[in-house]
């Protein structure tokens, strides 16, 4: 009678399962912890290195996952104070249409529009080189740009528009 001995064994873990090699270890022990499985049959699974690999990615992985939405709120508070600093810088332009006889709300809303017709077009490139460089876009910080930029606008003009004319139109430095 012969009897079949094995002493080695291995396993090859697919990649896409590298989460689950602790519960792939605990399934093995108890293989060979039962009774008649034999008496020198050890298991040795080297994922050392791939511990120490994936350990450190996993927690650079939830850092990102933390300042993602930390990056969306300064990508929108940067929109809004850049539309507000260039909408103040373009004050001459609004004076000289105030005192051509255009009303306030004219004016705003023609310092809104130019910018946001910036704006828009800009976005609007950068996602048509995104596509054509093949990276994935995600509509989240586009959005959150153009809300920025809208607020910012909206403030600026509003700001710019409730200054006398004469103050507009007076240079400082």
């Amino acid at each position: 009678m012969f009897r079949l001995v094995f002493a080695v064994l291995r396993f090859d873990i697919d990649t896409s399962l590298n989460r689950e090699i602790p519960r792939f270890r605990n399934e093995i022990q108890t293989l060979i912890g039962r009774p008649g499985a034999g008496i020198d049959l050890v298991m040795h699974l080297n994922d050392d290195d791939l511990r120490l690999v994936i350990g450190p990615l996993e927690q650079n992985l939830l850092l990102l996952q933390l300042l993602y939405p930390v990056a969306l709120i300064v990508v929108t508070i940067l929109a809004a104070g850049l539309a507000v600093l260039i909408l103040l810088q373009s004050a001459k332009g609004a004076a000289i249409m105030r005192s051509l006889g255009a009303k306030k709300h004219q004016v705003r809303l023609a310092s809104c529009a130019e910018f946001l017709f910036v704006s828009i077009l800009g976005a609007t490139l950068a996602i048509i080189f995104m596509l054509l460089l093949g990276i994935t876009i995600e509509l989240a910080p586009i959005a959150l740009y153009l809300l920025g930029a809208l607020t910012g606008s909206v403030t600026g003009s509003i700001l710019t528009t409730n200054r006398p004319v004469l103050e507009l139109l007076q240079v400082k430095e």
